[in-house]
């Protein structure tokens, strides 16, 4: 709200402060001074808060609710309860991420379109064409990000699953007369469902947002080639995790490191110089292009392919497995 409306909403945020410093100009100290004030009041409210709490709860006790719940009747309402909050405050907060990066849209397609001598020679189509081709390439970076962040938001509900198996959580739900595989099939169902929505929500905000800020409005039919190009790409992620969690959970921990490695080498494998096959290694590579080019659908069947495989291989590896905890 600060970059695309006014300043003066910084000052609503404590790590705004330090952008008012502004260091190397004016250098004003009175942002650290506010920062120092307000560490020490909030560790002093902390100190006062745990002096007057019972050991392992909160100040604010829990409602104990209902005897009998319907979001206790088996494991996907379970999840789905568990969830419900987290699940939230992701949809809302990639809505505004897609919105905050709609809002530039404009100066996106004017970025190199000032100059009255591009105007002349290419004339008013040939600059509006420039214009488009600028905001498309932005909107094919912006489905990458966002899909990155889906990828994070659905391959943690996967995880929670090993997480609450070692707590010891699901042992009341194991006694169910259910099978592993239909538990396994929830959190999959569950993290797949609420990447696709994340990423769909985040390009609609961004072309809500950056058609109300444009001259000329960017086609729906962009914004859904990019939904529809990078959604094997967050199955694949998933898909490994799912794999890891079936046949060694504690290796689990190389998605984060492949989806990591995968950033770097979208961002800056060009100007690392990396050789195209290290450029192959991320899944991002296949639909950089898209939506300013056609989906190339090829690389993209090969990685549904090689996650339907990955994640039957978790399956069986889930129902042999001994659980851990």
């Amino acid at each position: 709200m600060a970059d695309v409306s006014n300043p003066d909403y910084t000052w609503l945020s404590p790590l705004g402060w330090l952008e008012k410093t502004e260091i190397y100009t004016h250098n004003n100290w009175w942002p650290v001074v506010m920062l120092l004030v307000l560490g020490i009041l909030a560790f002093l409210v902390a100190v006062v808060l745990n002096s007057n709490r019972d050991i392992d709860a909160g100040v604010i006790h829990v409602n104990p609710g209902s005897r009998k719940s319907n979001f206790l009747r088996g494991p996907a309402t379970l999840l789905f309860w568990n969830q419900k909050v987290l699940t939230v405050f992701w949809i809302i907060g990639m809505v505004v991420l897609g919105a905050s990066y709609g809002s530039v849209f404009d100066s996106i397609s004017k970025i190199f379109n000032t100059s009255p001598t591009i105007q002349k020679v290419l004339g008013q189509s040939g600059v509006q064409h420039i214009e488009q081709t600028q905001v498309l390439s932005f909107v094919g970076l912006l489905g990458i990000i966002f899909s990155l962040l889906a990828v994070i938001a659905g391959v943690m509900i996967v995880n929670h699953l090993i997480t609450e198996e070692r707590h010891g959580y699901l042992q009341m739900v194991m006694t169910k007369p259910q099978s592993r595989s239909y538990l396994l099939t929830v959190y999959i169902v569950f993290g797949l469902i609420l990447a696709a929505v994340l990423l769909l929500v985040a390009l609609m905000s961004a072309m809500a947002v950056g058609n109300v800020v444009m001259t000329h409005p960017i086609a729906f039919k962009y914004f859904w080639r990019t939904f529809v190009a990078n959604l094997p790409s967050i199955v694949l992620f998933m898909a490994l995790m799912v794999g890891l969690v079936g046949l060694y959970p504690r290796l689990r921990t190389m998605v984060w490191a492949y989806l990591g490695v995968s950033f770097l080498i979208t961002y800056f494998g060009s100007l690392m110089n990396l050789p195209k096959w290290a450029l192959k290694i991320s899944p991002f590579y296949w639909t950089k292009k898209v939506p300013v080019d056609a989906i190339n659908t090829t690389p993209l069947m090969w990685m549904l392919v090689v996650a339907v495989i990955l994640i039957v291989i978790g399956f069986v590896g889930y129902k042999n497995r001994d659980l851990e905890g």
